[in-house]
C-alpha cells in the first residue's frame, strides 16, 4: 500500500471520519491509502452480502475475505454502552455467526487470511434468551448480559479450523480487552 491523496469518489462513513477526527484530532488523523500500482492487478475487491459469498465466483476460492466491522449487523448486536430499544434477544447470535463463517471458510483457500475490524460490537455481545445462565456473564456497570464466550471466537476457533494471527488491545465498555482481528485457515 501506498498513501494517496483523498479520492474523488465518496467514501463511506465520511462523517463520522469527521467527527472522530474532530473530538481526537491529535490521536486521530484521516489518511487514504492505495494498493501500488505494481500490485494492483494481483487484487480483486468485491462488495457484497457476506451471506452470498458462496455465489461470489463459486469456481473460485479466496486469499483473502475483508469482513471489518459487521458481525454486528447481522445479529443485531450493540455496544454495552449503546442504549436502543431495538436489541434483538430473540435470535440465537452463534448460529447466525456459525453460518457466515462456514462460508467463509468453505470459500477461502488454504492459509487464506479472514480479517476482522475491531470494533467492539463485532467481539463482545449482548447475550440471547437461548443462553443458560452458565453461558453468560453479568456485566454490572451496564447492566448487561454478555455470552461468556464470543461467538466469533468459537465459530472461528471449531475444529480448529482458523488460527489467531494478529491481535490488538481495544478500549471497551468493560475496559481494556485484547482481541484477535486477523485469522488464518489451517486446512
Amino acid at each position: 500500500m501506498e498513501e494517496t491523496g483523498k479520492p474523488d469518489y465518496p467514501i463511506n462513513d465520511e462523517n463520522f471520519l469527521k467527527f472522530i477526527s474532530q473530538m481526537y484530532e491529535d490521536e486521530f488523523k484521516i489518511k487514504h491509502f492505495k494498493i501500488r500500482d505494481k500490485y494492483k492487478d494481483n487484487f480483486q475487491f468485491n462488495v457484497g452480502d457476506i451471506n452470498d459469498i458462496d455465489k461470489l465466483f463459486p469456481d473460485k476460492k479466496a486469499g483473502a475475505i475483508l469482513f471489518r466491522n459487521a458481525f454486528y449487523i447481522p445479529t443485531h448486536n450493540l455496544a454495552l454502552n449503546e442504549f436502543q430499544s431495538d436489541i434483538r434477544t430473540d435470535i440465537n447470535k452463534q448460529e447466525i455467526i456459525d453460518k457466515i463463517v462456514d462460508k467463509v471458510y468453505d470459500k477461502l483457500l488454504p492459509g487464506g487470511l479472514f480479517i476482522l475490524g475491531d470494533n467492539e460490537k463485532d467481539h463482545v455481545f449482548i447475550s440471547d434468551e437461548c443462553l443458560t445462565d452458565a453461558e453468560t456473564l453479568f456485566v454490572p456497570s451496564y447492566f448487561a448480559t454478555i455470552y461468556k464466550q464470543p461467538p466469533v471466537y468459537k465459530a472461528l476457533t471449531r475444529e480448529h479450523r482458523f488460527s489467531p494471527v494478529h491481535k490488538k488491545m481495544i478500549n471497551c465498555a468493560m475496559g481494556k480487552m485484547e482481541i484477535f482481528t486477523v485469522w488464518q485457515k489451517n486446512k
